[in-house]
């Protein structure tokens, strides 16, 4: 089974805050290039507009790898 992460954890790997996160997840033009290739990944866990913001975590430590790989190559 997958692991899922909520906002929090999330901005405590990636060391955004969780408001930076959502303005990323769904603002194209404020990230510049596109929808982020981590945030968009998120999805809600129900039905309701308050639904909880989720990730999994596999997508999470993919992501923080590709980083970390390309820090280490520059």
């Amino acid at each position: 089974m997958t692991n899922l992460l909520d906002i929090q954890q999330v901005a405590e790997r990636t060391g955004l805050s969780a408001g930076r996160i959502r303005t990323l997840r769904t603002n194209a033009e404020i990230a510049k290039h596109g929808h982020h290739p981590l945030f968009s990944l998120g999805f809600k866990v129900g039905t309701g507009v308050n639904s909880r913001l989720r990730w999994r975590e596999c997508d999470v430590d993919e992501f923080l790898g590709r980083l970390q790989a390309a820090a280490a190559g520059s």
